[in-house]
């Protein structure tokens, strides 16, 4: 709903790339004690997955659309920290079709 979009799907290794600065939304509220990540890597302790369900019926944890300045800001500060290796950005895949 926060995108507009009815195809988007979360992406969780490339979070920052593709869905805050391709589609202008961030997850707030995230209720767990580990980073993002995805539902299938949380193992399968039921408390975990029940708590991060229970969130996002509630509304505690949700999308918001972010302004076109805070964007930006998130960007910069994203590439900061690429460039200090503070974290790594996932490259591409080479396409297949590539000659």
């Amino acid at each position: 709903e926060a995108t507009g979009i009815e195809t988007a799907a979360m992406e969780y290794v490339q979070y920052e790339r593709k869905i805050v600065q391709d589609l202008g939304v961030v997850l707030e509220g995230w209720p767990l004690e580990e980073p993002l990540t995805r539902p299938s890597a949380l193992g399968s302790s039921l408390g975990k997955l029940e708590t991060l369900r229970n969130a996002l019926l509630m509304g505690t944890c949700k999308f918001r659309k972010i302004s076109t300045e805070e964007k930006a800001q998130r960007y910069q500060e994203w590439r900061a920290k690429i460039a200090s290796g503070e974290i790594v950005d996932k490259p591409r895949r080479e396409r297949s079709d590539k000659g």
